[in-house]
């Protein structure tokens, strides 16, 4: 990332705070984190006090910005300042608006520049810390932030950090007499949280058998680096006491405890630690400890003739309590395979079709590496549950159904997928009477309807359906013949 800075100008003013509640006479210990801007001045009264006013002032030169330990930073050619102000007077010191951050500078984000200006930071001074060291003198400040337009650059950490030294400094540890002194420091936002690290699961540790370098024997162990996360450092620094790739002069079924520490720039840690078996020789059987796995039924998805299936790779693991994770396969019915996607996290998902005549099987293998593997294979049935739905063609006297039902799964002469022979189907026609036209509703009846299916043609045995108005008054009956939905009617509702 490319930065150019124009002048900046820091102004930090302390004003009213109780000395014992936020002036320390020795440091606070802060960590200016990145980004990070450093200052000095070599004149010799870059740092001074003035006991009359009892005012500390501190004027520096910002040098350069940078964004990471492996950023080289721009160089600050142009005048800058850094300005510190104490007032001592009473043992009082000011935070609140103590600290403001002034200038332009131009830095490239996404590929384009962009430049900030005007107010970049503000903020109360919180804290407030020195220590007398003879000719060498310390000085540091905590400031939260509280606005500016570069306040989101600087907000990993948990508030501003200021530190700074003084050399062929006069000062003599009290503020009632005159000192001087060079200043030199950075600024930075501080990180005072540490951060997350997840040790590798036991099916990703190996213990493989070896030979040490005097002819001992023992195991090697391998395993993935720790997980590790920081909400200010990209990559945290990932340090175990029992590296990946260390020989063990261990006996087989004997352990071991690795402890991994996640260390990020400010020197915030966290750790984790496993245990890890040597295993016996050949790695021993392994198996499923949860058992057999028992039937699974589903119901088809809204509107199709199969079911979404999501499950969890089963974990095997043998007598030394190592792990295995299994891989999945899986087939319908009549054996043709069915695609699984993973999904990570040891999570697989596959589209299942209904079920009629047997049941989809899915297939669990898990190896150890050494020879030994187990199966479990897991049946799967779709249920389709859902009622079909059907549109049919208005005609006149005469009729067929034209049969569009995608949530049913039988195959016929009309294309599609079919109504099942265990629904009622209704539609609609045109009945022509002697006394005029009008229109009416037929249902079959699930006891009246007869569907064969052999992959070409449908065969719908109906003997005879009533049509009826509303009311129930039979008027009419309709019969399949020659291939066609015949309707007679009665005359004036007589037979």
């Amino acid at each position: 990332m490319k930065i150019n800075l124009r002048p900046i100008l820091l102004l930090i003013g302390l004003f009213s705070c109780l000395l014992s509640g936020s002036v320390r006479a020795d440091l606070l210990g802060v960590a200016p984190g990145y980004p990070r801007v450093g200052f000095i001045s070599q004149s010799p009264t870059a740092v001074s006090y003035d006991p009359g006013s009892h005012i500390l002032t501190v004027n520096a030169d910002p040098i350069d910005i940078v964004d990471s330990p492996l950023d080289g930073g721009v160089l600050i050619v142009s005048n800058r300042s850094v300005q510190i102000v104490l007032n001592n007077s009473g043992g009082m010191v000011s935070g609140t608006g103590g600290f403001t951050l002034t200038g332009e500078f131009t830095r490239t984000e996404g590929g384009m520049p962009v430049t900030y200006s005007g107010v970049l930071l503000t903020g109360d001074v919180t804290a407030f810390g020195y220590l007398d060291s003879a000719f060498v003198d310390q000085y540091d400040f905590r400031v939260n932030l509280t606005g500016g337009q570069i306040v989101s650059l600087f907000n990993c950490g948990s508030s501003l950090a200021i530190e700074l030294t003084s050399e062929a400094s006069t000062f003599q540890g009290n503020f009632e007499q005159e000192f001087h002194g060079t200043a030199k420091g950075s600024l930075g936002p501080e990180d005072l949280t540490p951060p997350t690290i997840t040790c590798p699961p036991t099916f990703q540790i190996v213990t493989t058998p070896a030979t040490g370098p005097s002819g001992e024997a023992g195991f090697i162990i391998t395993y993935p680096d720790p997980l590790v996360t920081d909400t200010c450092d990209p990559q945290p620094s990932i340090f175990c006491d029992v590296p990946s790739g260390t020989f063990l002069p261990l006996l087989p079924g004997e352990t071991v405890t690795v402890t991994c520490y996640g260390i990020d720039a400010a020197g915030n840690y966290d750790f984790c630690s496993f245990t890890a078996t040597m295993a016996p020789p050949g790695g021993g059987p392994i198996y499923f400890p949860d058992g057999d796995c028992g039937l699974t039924t589903l119901n088809n998805d809204l509107g199709n003739c199969s079911a979404t299936y999501t499950f969890a790779l089963p974990i095997a693991t043998n007598s030394s309590g190592q792990t295995f994770v299994a891989t999945a396969t899986a087939v319908d019915e009549t054996g043709v395979p069915i695609p699984l996607i993973d999904l990570g996290n040891g999570t697989v998902r596959g589209i299942f079709p209904r079920t009629t005549t047997g049941s989809n099987v899915v297939t669990f293998v898990a190896t150890d590496g050494n020879g030994n593997s187990v199966i479990r294979q897991c049946p799967v049935l779709v249920k389709d549950v859902e009622a079909p739905t059907l549109l049919c063609l208005n005609q006149t006297g005469t009729f067929k159904p034209i049969l569009t039902n995608a949530l049913s799964c039988i195959s016929g002469e009309f294309g599609g997928s079919k109504i099942t022979g265990d629904k009622a189907i209704w539609f609609s026609s045109v009945l022509n009477t002697p006394s005029g036209s009008g229109t009416f509703t037929v249902r079959f009846y699930d006891q009246t309807i007869n569907l064969d299916d052999d992959d070409t043609n449908i065969v719908i045995n109906v003997p005879e359906a009533m049509v009826t108005f509303s009311n129930g008054v039979q008027i009419a009956t309709t019969t399949f013949v020659n291939g066609k939905w015949v309707t007679v009617a009665r005359r004036n509702g007589n037979d």
